[in-house]
């Protein structure tokens, strides 16, 4: 659980979910961290908050991680317009690629771990690199709004296409 937090030792971690507005949810979460010899000071625990505050809050994160095995999708989105990359996971079965496919589309392919040991490496290594850290984030909404991620028009007209071939396929 604390994989990334032992190895970047100036770390701290930042959670956000509705949950953790409540004191029985926060204090299992810290109480899960502590036995695995991370303290409280080291977390970041935040209940919900409107989407202007939601949004801001990404200025406080540096790097994203991935939660796996069921990924963060339109957080993961999120982080990328907010200018935050993340490290994901590859996953074994369809669900568990949405991370892997969010990465190559934004052309953060370095940022795919293969396995656990990989993502603790990956996410320590582009934190030791604070200057390629920088110079990525400050062009990553940019870089993105490139990419079909952030394409809504190529988006609308692929699915017009799918819909019709389903409707086609239907009908002979």
């Amino acid at each position: 659980m604390g994989g990334v937090l032992q190895e970047v030792p100036g770390a701290r971690l930042f959670m956000k979910a509705k949950q953790l507005h409540e004191p029985v949810a926060r204090e299992a979460t810290l109480a899960r961290f502590k036995a695995h010899g991370i303290g409280p000071e080291r977390l970041l625990l935040e209940g919900s908050a409107p989407p202007e505050d939601y949004f801001k809050a990404y200025r406080r994160v540096d790097i994203a991680l991935d939660p796996f095995p069921y990924h963060g999708a339109t957080t993961s989105l999120d982080g990328l317009w907010m200018g935050v990359p993340m490290v994901t996971l590859r996953g074994e079965r369809v669900g568990a690629h949405l991370g892997e496919s969010i990465a190559h589309a934004a052309g953060l392919a370095d940022w795919i771990a293969g396995d656990e040991d990989s993502y603790v490496a990956i996410a320590a290594g582009k934190a030791a690199d604070l200057e390629a850290l920088a110079c990525l984030r400050a062009g990553l909404r940019a870089r993105v709004l490139g990419t079909s991620l952030f394409d809504g028009a190529r988006f609308a007209h692929q699915f017009e296409d799918v819909l019709r071939g389903m409707w086609r396929r239907f009908a002979e």
